[in-house]
């Protein structure tokens, strides 16, 4: 990151009780109504090192036609725990293969299933899918569109450089140097516009001596969706003498803002102050799980009329967030 310094859905009362959403109920998200669904199996690991048994060969496949570009439906909520080591990353079963396309790819309408992508790896076409892969350096994508990472594995983070309709999903993401997401409206004048990351697992950050880590860092987005997230900084530390882990998520006002963003049924956990939100225009924090950080819960530079529903986030105890909890985020308590 750059600038600042510094199993089911669990549902958290005022009382500190723990709930769940019951399997075929549903979660109306963006005016659509999202099903309460079993979320798959995932492999337990997140290194490399597992061999799950084979049960067929991985598949690269070309669609034959392109596919719609009209962003994916919003995914289901988990009901088999927080996002975890379990239940995100390739599923147990997948025999990976080594793939061998290019570390540079323009290529559209295709479906890379069951591969392990050794090394870093862009991607800048149209209508692309990764499911169940492993990438061990990260990825990037750059002015692409109608892209989808399904239940993949991915060591040292993900880049959404002014790209569109970007799906991330039941996916584990470990072992970022900066930003275990990275979000920026930085090429061309283009937007990053229509993202939702859901359900997925975003943790173990191991920053180098000036890094200042994000689980997520947003720097000018239009219509963010994060649903059903678990992301870690893990404990409080230095690296070379300096504060390293900034953030749970960073909403920075950047690259012309971010727009239209969503936060629901997260758990945020470490950094310094685990949410920094600058300026940004209609923004909704719904039911998150905010653990507090070194210094406090909640970093807020936002303007008043920013925040439009700030409702049932609570804290590690399931208490309540209140105004005097954040610095001018607005939260405006619980009502359940």
């Amino acid at each position: 990151m750059s600038g600042m310094t510094g199993d089911s859905t669990l549902g958290i009362g005022v009382d500190g009780t723990v709930g769940s959403s019951a399997a075929g109920s549903a979660v109306e998200v963006g005016g659509t109504e999202v099903p309460v669904l079993d979320s798959p199996s995932h492999s337990p690991s997140t290194t490399s090192t597992r061999t799950p048994q084979p049960t067929g060969s991985p598949s690269v496949t070309p669609s034959p036609a392109p596919r719609s570009t009209s962003p994916d439906p919003e995914p289901p909520q988990s009901t088999a725990g927080r996002p975890n080591s379990s239940n995100t990353g390739y599923r147990a079963g997948v025999d990976l293969r080594a793939w061998t396309g290019p570390t540079y790819d323009s290529s559209s309408n295709r479906v890379i299933d069951g591969f392990r992508l050794a090394g870093s790896y862009t991607f800048t076409g149209k209508n692309v899918t990764l499911r169940n892969c492993e990438i061990t350096g990260g990825v990037t994508l750059a002015l692409a569109s109608g892209v989808t990472i399904d239940s993949c594995t991915i060591r040292g983070g993900v880049a959404i450089s002014s790209s569109q309709k970007v799906t991330i999903r039941h996916t584990n993401i470990h072992d970022f140097g900066a930003d275990g997401i990275h979000i920026t409206s930085d090429r061309d004048g283009i937007r990053v516009a229509d993202v939702t990351i859901a359900n997925s697992y975003l943790h173990s950050p191991s920053p180098a001596c000036d890094a200042h880590a994000d689980g997520m860092q947003v720097r000018g987005v239009d219509r963010l969706t994060l649903l059903n997230n678990h992301i870690n900084m893990g404990a409080w530390r230095q690296v070379c003498g300096k504060d390293a882990l900034n953030a749970a998520v960073f909403l920075q006002d950047a690259n012309g803002g971010n727009q239209s963003v969503t936060l629901r049924d997260n758990l945020l956990v470490g950094g310094g102050f685990t949410f920094y939100l600058g300026a940004g225009t209609r923004t909704k924090l719904i039911d998150n799980v905010i653990k507090r950080g070194r210094y406090g819960w909640v970093n807020s530079t936002s303007d008043a009329g920013d925040v439009i529903q700030a409702t049932n986030n609570v804290n590690e105890n399931g208490v309540c967030l209140k105004a005097s909890d954040d610095r001018g985020i607005g939260l405006n308590g619980c009502t359940r």
